[in-house]
């Protein structure tokens, strides 16, 4: 089946207003997903946006688009991809793991020299993200960007950009939201850091709970362009193989291609969970160089 892109596309300008009433400064979304597809669903169902506007993803199963309300705020109209019946958490050899995924290569993320992708997860048992799980890949070899669990200690979440990667503990829970956010700034000098980890949840602001030093990252170094698709809750190995499934949840992962700070990504957490029905309140315009606006009406 095919998910549709929500509410983000190339290029576009993102305004939201939010429930909370405050009016956040504009930020240049890549990408997004809220996964919110109905299940079984033949064609991209559009769910509030413009059909046909933008890349759809490919859903592999045994992920699937999740039950109406599995999604991070619980309302009916809100689903999840659920990749709860993926093997293990993590592990390339005979794993089984579903994914979402790009058909080709969306050219948008290559080649950035900074960036911030934020989203949820929600391990579907008492295993905490680990094994090299991935939430998120642009990965092929060494060239790219990925964003998964520590295998060597689970808990921490790993972002890999290039050859070079930084982890950060803070991302333990098991069974329950998680939202995290991770910056990189390839303009950055040496020594740094220029790697940033957040982490939140349902009831737990976001907060900063690590930081590194990529290498990568000197003085506009982009990161390297790369032919991966772009998959979530797996990655795609030796052109077949879903390996290194994250077993649970995902849902709301965003995409920039700038530093975002945490004063305009606390906001979204709480929109996020806000119990306000996704459809009725988004407005998508046309793929290159739109203006997008998000509305959510204050009750």
């Amino acid at each position: 089946m095919r998910c549709s892109l929500k509410s983000f596309a190339s290029g576009c300008a993102v305004v939201a207003t939010l429930s909370t009433g405050v009016d956040h400064a504009q930020s240049a979304h890549l990408l997004g997903y809220q996964f919110n597809d109905a299940q079984g669903s033949a064609v991209a169902v559009p769910d509030g946006s413009v059909a046909g506007t933008a890349p759809a993803l490919n859903i592999f199963g045994p992920a699937v688009i999740g039950a109406s309300g599995s999604g991070v705020s619980g309302v009916p109209s809100d689903r999840a991809l659920d990749n709860s019946a993926a093997a293990s958490m993590g592990g390339t050899i005979n794993s089984s793991g579903g994914r979402g995924t790009h058909a080709t290569d969306f050219d948008a993320i290559d080649g950035l020299t900074s960036f911030t992708i934020a989203g949820w997860f929600k391990t579907a048992s008492t295993s905490p993200i680990g094994g090299n799980a991935v939430l998120v890949a642009n990965r092929s070899g060494v060239s790219g960007f990925s964003v998964h669990g520590d295998p060597n200690v689970p808990g921490n979440l790993v972002l890999a950009v290039d050859n070079n990667s930084n982890s950060s503990a803070g991302f333990g829970a098991t069974g329950e939201w998680v939202n995290f956010a991770v910056t990189y700034d390839g303009t950055a000098l040496q020594p740094g850091p220029n790697v940033f980890f957040y982490a939140g949840g349902i009831n737990a602001s976001l907060a900063l709970v690590g930081s590194g030093t990529n290498t990568n990252g000197s003085g506009n170094d982009p990161v390297d362009n790369e032919a991966a698709a772009l998959s979530f809750g797996a990655r795609v190995l030796f052109g077949t193989t879903d390996a290194d499934p994250f077993d649970g949840l995902l849902d709301n992962f965003r995409i920039w291609d700038s530093v975002i700070p945490l004063s305009t990504l606390e906001p979204l957490r709480l929109s996020d969970i806000a119990a306000v029905p996704e459809p009725a309140s988004l407005a998508l315009a046309t793929l290159a160089g739109c203006a997008v606006i998000l509305i959510r009406r204050e009750r």
